[in-house]
């Protein structure tokens, strides 16, 4: 939908599409009047107010300009990252390519939803990790025939495909397809093993963040220099 120099926005009931150019801007929001003076009138809960303005430059910038009502914007190619712009909050950047906007009152959605299709990214940038944040797993050296390794692979693997750090027993199930035999109870000895390996500082009993710790640094580890 979006392209290069441009983005869209797409309303459902009824159905409504609004491509905005570079350097050119949009208005929506809940008052069709004079005043307001938008260009998509979205659908609002009884008594709500709201209004908001995009723009088109170097980036997508989006300004709340209503007075109480909350501006919700979701990742929808990963629904678990999402933004708030206050009422008032101007020019923020709008971080996700393929996202939701809606408004919100004391927590309370008072509009209908909107899907916005960002400018396509025409450059990448990559981020190199420094030495020190792979240190602790380079120390390790974990050869790749290592029942370790193997955990740690089937991990990052399990948990790139929900995005949620992955349970013992889908680990151990993942093994098995390897040819390595471990049980869910042996996956968790290895696992608080190898954290405690690489971060024995740390004294936290959060199991989610250890394995997500563990997986961010073999990320980390896999493209370092």
């Amino acid at each position: 939908m979006g392209g290069r120099g441009k983005a869209t926005v797409m309303a459902s009931t009824p159905p409504r599409r609004v491509d905005v150019t570079r350097d050119g801007s949009l208005v929506l929001g809940s008052c069709h009047c004079v005043r307001c003076s938008v260009d998509i009138t979205l659908r609002a809960a009884p008594g709500a107010w709201f209004r908001a303005e995009l723009h088109l430059g170097d980036d997508l910038w989006i300004s709340n300009l209503s007075l109480d009502a909350e501006l919700w914007l979701v990742d929808l190619e990963n629904p678990e990252l999402r933004v708030r712009a206050p009422a008032g909050h101007r020019r923020l950047v709008v971080p996700f390519e393929f996202s939701e906007a809606s408004f919100h009152v004391g927590g309370c959605a008072v509009s209908e939803r909107l899907t916005l299709f960002g400018p396509e990214q025409t450059e990448q940038v990559r981020s190199m990790p420094c030495d020190e944040s792979v240190s602790s797993i380079k120390r390790l050296r974990l050869g790749k025939g290592t029942i370790g390794a193997a955990v740690l692979d089937e991990l990052c693997a399990r948990t790139a495909e929900t995005g949620r750090p992955a349970s013992s027993i889908d680990i151990a199930e993942g093994l098995g397809h390897r040819g390595v035999a471990l049980t869910a109870k042996g996956v968790d000895r290895h696992l608080d093993h190898l954290f405690r390996r690489c971060f024995p500082e740390d004294t936290s009993r959060a199991r989610g963040w250890k394995r997500m710790a563990l997986v961010s640094l073999v990320r980390r580890s896999r493209v370092a220099p």
